[in-house]
Order: structure tokens, then C-alpha cells, then sequence
């Protein structure tokens, strides 16, 4: 019986090892998209070049966001990085990337009220080579659904 009882809590303990698999953390990936949003409620280009891979002219950024703003990221879910996925940009740099899903809420510029519910996927990406390698993860490619409330 003791026999018996040992086994069991052996096997126990494996196959909770063995399925008790550490999640991809979601703080850097939130601190990100929260400095990104911040950068475009303040209408920052710098800040919001700073966390963009292939940042879009201060223009453009200007009309993209003159109406409307985001508060309130939340990052659900990140996925495992593929360390040997490597893959090349348009201009030859070697990147790595990680899928970010978020939330938030879209606010109105003119009114500074909340305007609807979004939700989003975020492709984040780290050059491993180039004039951006040193700078960490940055959105390559986002899609936004809004949600009518």
C-alpha cells in the first residue's frame, strides 16, 4: 500500500511538471502598447517612433490619430518567441517576433471621452541586425477591431 501511495504521487508530480508550462509574461509587451499610447495621446511622434519598427512620417502620424486617442491596454495574451524563426524585413535585416493580443479603449480628441472598445493584435518584432538591433521589441504590424458598445 505505502508502495502503492508513493507511485502515485510520483507519477503526480511528473505529469504536473510536465504540463505546468511557464506563459509568455505579458509586463513587457504591456509597457510597450501602454508608452505607444501615451506617445499618441500626447501627439509625441518622437515617443511613438521610438516604439514603432517602421514608424510612418510625422504627418501621416498626425492625421492618424488627430481624432482619436487609446487608454486603458490591456495585454491577454503573448506568444512564445521562435528563437530559430528568424526572418528578413524588406531591407535585409533579421528579425525575431512575438504576437501580442490586447484591449482598450479609443477616446474622442475633442471630447476627451471614452468612444469605443477595441480590440487588437500586435505583431512585435526585435532586429537582430541593422540600425535597430539594440532597440528591443517594436510593433511591426497591428490590426484594431473596434467594438460598438
Amino acid at each position: 500500500m505505502k508502495r502503492t501511495c508513493m507511485l502515485i504521487a510520483a507519477i503526480a508530480l511528473l505529469a504536473t511538471a510536465v504540463s505546468c508550462k511557464k506563459a509568455p509574461s505579458t509586463e513587457e509587451p504591456s509597457a510597450i502598447l501602454n508608452n505607444w499610447a501615451a506617445a499618441i495621446k500626447d501627439l509625441k511622434y518622437d515617443g511613438y517612433r521610438k516604439y514603432e519598427a517602421y514608424p510612418r512620417d510625422e504627418a501621416v502620424f498626425a492625421e492618424m490619430f488627430r481624432n482619436n486617442y487609446f487608454m486603458d491596454v490591456m495585454v491577454n495574451e503573448v506568444s512564445e518567441v521562435d528563437e530559430k524563426d528568424v526572418r528578413k524585413d524588406q531591407h535585409g535585416n533579421r528579425f525575431i517576433r512575438k504576437y501580442v493580443n490586447f484591449e482598450a479603449t479609443s477616446v474622442k480628441r475633442a471630447t476627451a471621452k471614452p468612444d469605443q472598445l477595441l480590440r487588437g493584435d500586435v505583431v512585435l518584432i526585435k532586429f537582430l541586425d541593422g540600425k535597430r538591433a539594440g532597440d528591443g521589441w517594436l510593433i511591426s504590424n497591428r490590426t484594431m477591431m473596434y467594438i460598438n458598445r
